[in-house]
């Protein structure tokens, strides 16, 4: 306490020469004064110590009411009567007749310093009442006490400013009690000791001889201040019993950096920085999302199922990070509806106009109207010789010209006779009248399919086939009458002929696989892959990975693998470096003092691990000049890549201080179905036309762009028959054989039943057997086969209801779908046969076997679904879970152990 009240009474005191007084209006109008806390007997005050000064209100003489000192805890001081004042100058005599002893020289200084100060505390305004105040005291004092006191009078009246208004306070530092008592006098540093607070952190007592009137004061050196913490989580404070600095939680949701790239928002929390998890989600079903601490996170692509939101496609599946589908075939066999589909809706039949064949060979012109094909004109068939009689052959629309008996043409010139036939040499008989004669001259059979075109017997006929094939397995290669052959891309199962490739499959018109990761987890062998063989894992003395952080240069050497210490020192003085084992280096910002070495800035300080100053204005945010100072700013052209904020320009650069467009992007994409243009915000845009186009298919007709694709209207080719394979060849259209396929004789008690001449055969009686010895089983021939409930028989265990109950009923199928790695969704057949006797590729689980026949403690399906059965290969399923429940497990082990049966 001593020391506070110490350093508030010297700064009051040197500062604003002011004395351990308070000032205000008593009763009656006149000014009341402080107390002092050292009475003007110097031996009183020197002996008795602070505690013993409370007699000494009459040091100033004529003050009719005066104002006690309040004890430390008090509020207020308290009021004197005139009777007390009497009683306190009886006091003050005492004290006078005890200072006619010897007294010490510093006490009395002290003395009379104090008195000096009160005096001061008690004048309206000027300084000779300062001085009075102190005559008055002095022939109370030894003569050296008395020199003492008129020394010190004119100092301190001095500071008091002769413009104080009357019964104004002197100013009084806001933080300094008024009635705080002063220092204790001392000789010694001894002296001291007793008066110090404990308080280890302000300071240790001494005896300062430096002052005119030696007192106890805090030494300065020895005050404690704590340099703040590295840790952004941590408080220093300095601890009043040690006098050590100690670190605790503190600045809780400041910002911080936990060194996990897997949070994110890190702030302090009980004196640890502490983020969010980062989810990592990519907003894409067709990635797997997870975070690494070190890498942060990651999106494996996944085939998983999948819906890309376009009702133009099915079978949606994920591949290669993106869901796609199956194109949905929207075609209705209709020639006169356009089929088309859009995203959002699905297929859309709408009518046309287009051409087509009414089935009546002899009408010419026949279109579509309201969705179906409406008759033309009939067709003469008029060969322009009065000799013959014309007509027209219905089912094939062939013209027939029967000549007329006795008929005499007249004809006149062979032009006449023109019977626009390029094959047939057309000329005037005066007798015979018009004569076609048959010509071998070379001509075109308007198809684009056969080769060697030439007139025979009247007609044009070509000699041979186009080759369509173009040898490669991700074409489906067709010839189409009118443009020849067609080479379209497909997505069949190929070979890619490349061994470190699995999984091959067409894509645009190329076989490709994904890439055969060849890793056998061992450090100390190269892994690599040959494109005739596979894997290939050769022994090294290469480098490798020790899974130290803290360690480089790794290398396989004596059947180990070992690194050498990294240097994590990255030589910025804006981070304070260390290494973790998992993390490697770790370079924590900080908040030191530092110089970024730019004249251009000032008050240089580390922050977000960068050494930064206050720059000036320098920026013109122009990305094309680059900023910088030098006896005032300089903003010099540069030649950067840029954005002029038209996207058909490319490679933009900065030149003469401004950005420049570069060459426009190539917006062809080859589609004859897509007008190609370029919009300056979006870039290439491809807008869907609906020109007309030929989709090479001889099954199509009327092809027409839709939805930025060339299709047609699908031949309908089915006769009805299940017993006829009906297809279409896209080179000569409608196709139709017998088959042998599975098929219905409407009798449920046969079995096999099979096409064969082109009509549905009854096989062998069915095997009504439904394996539960709990039924009859009979056959009807409109009902098939019954099975008749045996009253009080209990079935045996079946792998259908373990299939049913275990695997689909606890989602096993959803994590082992369809394809890769353990397949369990395609049916209970397949589930069985990729489980039951199937060994487990993995030596660290406890059983062999997925299903040991016999043993549910040796499978390794029942230990992975099962609550509190170890099984040493990852984690219980299904994942995230316990195991299932108690009763489907007790059916899976009942099973299993009864002879697993299918």
């Amino acid at each position: 306490m001593y020391k506070q009240a110490w350093l508030g009474a010297t700064l009051c005191v040197v500062a604003m020469g002011c004395g351990n007084s308070t000032a205000g209006d008593g009763a009656g109008g006149t000014t009341g004064s402080a107390e002092t806390s050292t009475g003007v007997s110097g031996d009183a005050a020197g002996d008795a110590g602070p505690d013993a000064t409370a007699s000494d209100d009459a040091a100033v003489p004529d003050t009719a009411q005066t104002a006690e000192v309040a004890p430390p805890g008090d509020t207020a001081p308290d009021t004197v009567t005139p009777q007390d004042v009497s009683a306190e100058t009886a006091t003050s005599d005492v004290a006078a007749a005890d200072a006619a002893q010897p007294v010490d020289a510093a006490a009395d200084a002290v003395a009379v310093a104090d008195a000096v100060a009160t005096a001061d505390a008690t004048v309206d305004a000027g300084s000779d009442a300062a001085v009075d105040a102190a005559k008055d005291i002095a022939p109370d004092l030894p003569p050296d006490a008395a020199d003492v006191a008129a020394d010190a009078a004119p100092e301190v009246t001095a500071d008091v400013p002769p413009d104080v208004p009357p019964d104004a306070a002197p100013d009084v530092p806001p933080d300094v009690a008024p009635d705080v008592p002063p220092p204790p006098a001392c000789k010694v540093d001894a002296d001291c000791t007793a008066k110090d607070d404990g308080n280890l952190c302000n300071g240790v007592w001494f005896c300062d001889q430096s002052q005119k009137v030696a007192a106890c004061a805090p030494k300065v050196s020895s005050t404690v201040t704590c340099a703040p913490s590295k840790n952004p989580c941590l408080t220093v404070a300095c601890v009043p019993a040690t006098g050590l600095c100690a670190e605790s939680a503190g600045n809780d949701a400041a910002t911080c950096d936990d060194s996990n790239l897997c949070t994110l928002s890190d702030t302090c929390a009980a004196g640890k920085c502490v983020g969010t998890p980062d989810a990592c989600d990519d907003s894409n079903p067709c990635t797997t999302d997870a975070c690494d601490a070190v890498k942060g996170c990651g999106h494996v692509n996944n085939a998983a199922k999948c819906d890309d939101s376009n009702a133009c496609t099915q079978s949606d599946l994920c591949f290669v990070g993106k869901c796609a589908g199956n194109p949905v075939n929207c075609t209705d066999g209709n020639a006169c509806t356009d089929d088309s589909c859009e995203a959002a809706t699905g297929c859309k039949k709408t009518s046309n106009t287009a051409t087509c064949s009414d089935s009546n060979g002899c009408t010419v012109g026949d279109a579509c109207a309201d969705g179906s094909c409406k008759a033309g004109t009939p067709n003469p068939c008029d060969d322009k010789n009065e000799c013959t009689t014309d007509s027209c052959t219905t089912a094939t629309g062939a013209c027939v010209h029967t000549a007329i008996a006795g008929c005499v043409p007249k004809c006149k010139l062979d032009a006449d006779c023109n019977d626009n036939n390029v094959c047939t040499a057309d000329t005037c008989d005066k007798v015979k009248g018009c004569v076609q004669t048959p010509t071998t001259v070379n001509c075109t059979d308007n198809n684009a399919c056969t080769t060697g075109d030439a007139c025979q017997a009247g007609t044009c006929t070509g000699a041979g086939t186009l080759d369509c094939n173009d040898s490669k397995p991700c074409t489906d290669d067709a010839c189409a009458a009118k443009t020849g052959c067609t080479h379209t891309n497909n997505t069949a199962k190929c070979d890619d002929k490349d061994a470190c490739t699995a999984t091959d499959v067409c894509a645009a018109g190329v076989c490709a696989g994904k890439a055969t990761t060849c890793n056998d987890n061992k450090a100390c062998t190269t892994d690599s892959c040959d494109k005739a063989s596979g894997c290939v894992f050769t022994n090294s003395t290469g480098t490798c990975n020790d899974n130290d952080a803290c360690t480089s240069g790794d290398a396989c050497g004596s059947s180990a693998c070992t690194g050498k210490p990294i240097v994590c020192d990255d030589k910025n003085p804006c981070t304070t470096d260390s290494c973790d084992k998992v993390k490697g280096c770790v370079q924590v910002n900080n908040t030191a003092a530092c110089n970024d070495n730019d004249a251009c800035t000032s008050g240089d300080v580390c922050a977000g691990g960068v050494c930064k100053g206050s720059a000036g204005a320098c920026e013109d945010n122009n990305p094309c000049t680059t900023d910088g100072c030098s006896n005032g700013c300089t903003h010099t052209n540069n030649t950067l890549p840029c954005d002029d904020a038209n996207a058909c320009t490319g490679n933009d650069k900065c030149a003469a201080g401004s950005c420049t467009g570069g060459a426009p992007p190539l917006c062809d994409d080859s589609n004859p179905c897509t007008t190609d243009a370029c919009d300056k915000v979006k870039g290439c845009t491809h807008a869907n036309n609906t020109a007309t186009c030929n989709d090479n298919n001889a099954c199509t007709s009327t092809d027409a762009c839709a939805g930025g694709a060339c299709a047609g209207k699908t031949v309908n080719c089915d006769d009805g028959n299940v017993c006829t394979t009906d297809s279409c060849d896209k080179a000569t259209g409608c196709k139709k054989t017998n088959n042998t396929l599975a098929c219905n004789d409407n009798n449920a008690c046969t079995s096999n039943d099979a096409c064969a001449t082109g009509a549905c055969k009854g096989g062998a009686p069915p095997n009504c057997d439904d394996g539960n010895v709990c039924t009859n089983d009979a056959c009807s021939p409109t009902a098939g086969c019954t099975h008749t409930a045996i009253a009080g028989c209990v079935p045996p265990i079946t792998w259908q209801d373990v299939y049913e109950k275990v695997i689909q009923g606890n989602g096993c199928t959803g994590c082992h779908g369809f394809s890769g790695g353990l397949s369990l969704g395609s049916s209970a057949d397949s589930a069985y046969n990729a489980l039951v006797g199937v060994a487990v590729n993995n030596s660290k689980c406890a059983a062999s076997v997925y299903i040991k026949a016999g043993s549910a403690t040796q499978s390794l399906v029942y230990l992975k679904v099962t609550s509190g059965l170890s099984h040493g290969c990852g984690g219980k399923m299904p994942a995230g879970s316990s195991g299932i429940s108690t009763a489907d497990s007790n059916l899976l082990k009942d099973w299993i152990n009864a002879g697993a049966k299918k």
